[in-house]
């Protein structure tokens, strides 16, 4: 190799990250703008069906993920997930008596195509990670709910530990942001993993798990603007991308490739 060679493919990497980072962060926008205009009329329903589609744009960037089966699997797999998720934590919305059965079933067809584009991949991604990232979205859409609310965390710090009001009032704002911090921490470490089995050099493949971890905290976030109780909040979106961005860069700066 030519002296210096290493060094410019490092630095070129790192800008090919980041501009992929720009370019998913450009798409979770319009994602955004377009679920803040469609929600009014389905009450919240197309966030994480848009959330999906966001994932099936993600995961196109992946050589390994092409294909209809593949990448279009699992944006199902990932919005039927999670808008599973997104419905335990509230009642079934109006205009979808049906959805638990709806979702089920896209769930399955999801999951199906997703196997079949999998096996037929050249180069397949590690599919445990890949079916970890779909968890965690379910989390997402669950905890982000009314049932995840600092009022609920405080009743059941109170009953279950047998905290003092004043003590449980003093530890939750910063036990809530160690939460979001920690976890976001895990989708950093999970989209990483994903993103180096795609055969991506160390850099680029931080700049896509931290753009993974951007595009949970945007859903979690315009989640909570339509759970009773909740409030959403950008500091909350750039804590949570902080927390992957520190776990990615401890991972690769020590890591060969």
């Amino acid at each position: 190799m030519l002296p210096g060679l290493g060094s410019n493919l490092g630095v070129l990497g790192f800008v090919r990250g980041f501009l992929a980072l720009v370019v998913y962060a450009l798409i979770a926008g319009a994602a955004t703008v377009a679920t803040i205009l469609v929600s009014q009329y389905f009450h919240g329903i197309w966030v994480p069906l848009a959330f999906g589609a966001v994932f099936g744009l993600l995961t196109g960037f992946w050589p390994p993920m092409r294909g209809v089966a593949f990448r279009g699997g699992y944006a199902l797999l990932t919005a039927s997930a999670t808008l599973l998720g997104w419905a335990s934590s509230q009642p079934p919305v109006p205009q979808s008596r049906h959805l638990w059965l709806w979702a089920s079933v896209t769930l399955l067809v999801g999951l199906g195509l997703f196997v079949v584009g999998y096996l037929r991949a050249k180069r397949p991604l590690a599919m445990l990670w890949l079916l970890l990232l779909v968890a965690e979205a379910t989390g997402v859409g669950h905890f982000s709910g009314s049932v995840a609310s600092a009022g609920n965390m405080v009743r059941w710090l109170e009953a279950v530990l047998h905290l003092d009001a004043s003590l449980v009032n003093a530890i939750i704002v910063p036990l809530r942001k160690t939460i979001h911090f920690g976890f976001y921490g895990l989708v950093g470490f999970t989209a990483l993993q994903v993103a180096r089995g795609a055969k991506r050099v160390r850099w680029e493949a931080y700049g896509t798990a931290v753009a993974f971890a951007l595009a949970y905290g945007s859903f979690d976030e315009m989640r909570q603007w339509y759970a009773p109780g909740r409030g959403s909040s950008i500091y909350d979106v750039m804590l949570d991308t902080t927390g992957a961005a520190v776990v990615c860069a401890l991972i690769v700066w020590r890591s060969k490739r």
